[in-house]
């Protein structure tokens, strides 16, 4: 996942959250929570991380059916549908790269950019807890970082049904991502989404 790419790795100072246990109709809610996702035309939010003591905030675009921006006080990262384009502050040009399908592939925001179900709707499983103190629901999320002996958890919320975060577990070390402002159905121009640097772009 691209945002694993760029932002995991983190020490997280929030307590795993909570989980109660309650029996909950799950595939009725996956199913609702994908159908909201992926009817939707845009989603917009903030990721925020923890990198020891320093906070990570990155602001994220999404417009479909291919379209993406991550902007952080770091890098800058536009996807056009065709190109990904990779800026580290301070310098000019970027790193160009080829969009792979699917891209972001931001946990829990698979369906606007993609029209395949994500392997965790179809699965159908979830449990109810809290996350930062939020109820929740948890569904376990099975990728690469999963396969190579880790966990992955998508948390959403249980009143809108929106990410709001995702938990990555490991060797018995935890890190998480928050999601906060998410808004879905923003309207937005494709131009956002286009590299725009002066420097230009270095194919990679």
């Amino acid at each position: 996942m691209l945002c694993a790419i760029v932002l995991l790795a983190v020490g997280s100072h929030w307590q795993t959250p909570e989980k109660d246990g309650r029996p909950v109709d799950a595939k009725a809610i996956l199913s609702t929570f994908y159908e909201l996702m992926h009817d939707a035309p845009t989603a917009k939010g903030v990721i925020k991380s923890s990198l020891d003591s320093h906070p990570h905030r990155t602001e994220f675009k999404i417009m479909r059916p291919n379209l993406f921006s991550m902007d952080s006080e770091d890098f800058d990262v536009r996807g056009d549908g065709k190109n990904l384009y990779v800026h580290t502050k301070g310098r000019k040009d970027a790193m160009q790269f080829h969009q792979t399908a699917g891209a972001p592939d931001i946990c829990g925001f698979e369906p606007m950019t993609s029209d395949e179900q994500p392997s965790y709707i179809k699965a159908g499983t979830l449990k109810a807890g809290l996350f930062r103190g939020a109820a929740a629901y948890i569904i376990p999320i099975s990728d690469d970082h999963a396969k190579m002996g880790g966990a992955v958890n998508l948390y959403i919320d249980q009143k809108s049904l929106l990410p709001i975060g995702c938990e990555f577990s490991s060797k018995g070390k935890s890190s998480f991502l928050a999601y906060e402002n998410v808004e879905l159905g923003t309207k937005m121009s494709r131009s956002e989404f286009l590299w725009k640097g002066e420097g230009g772009s270095r194919k990679s």
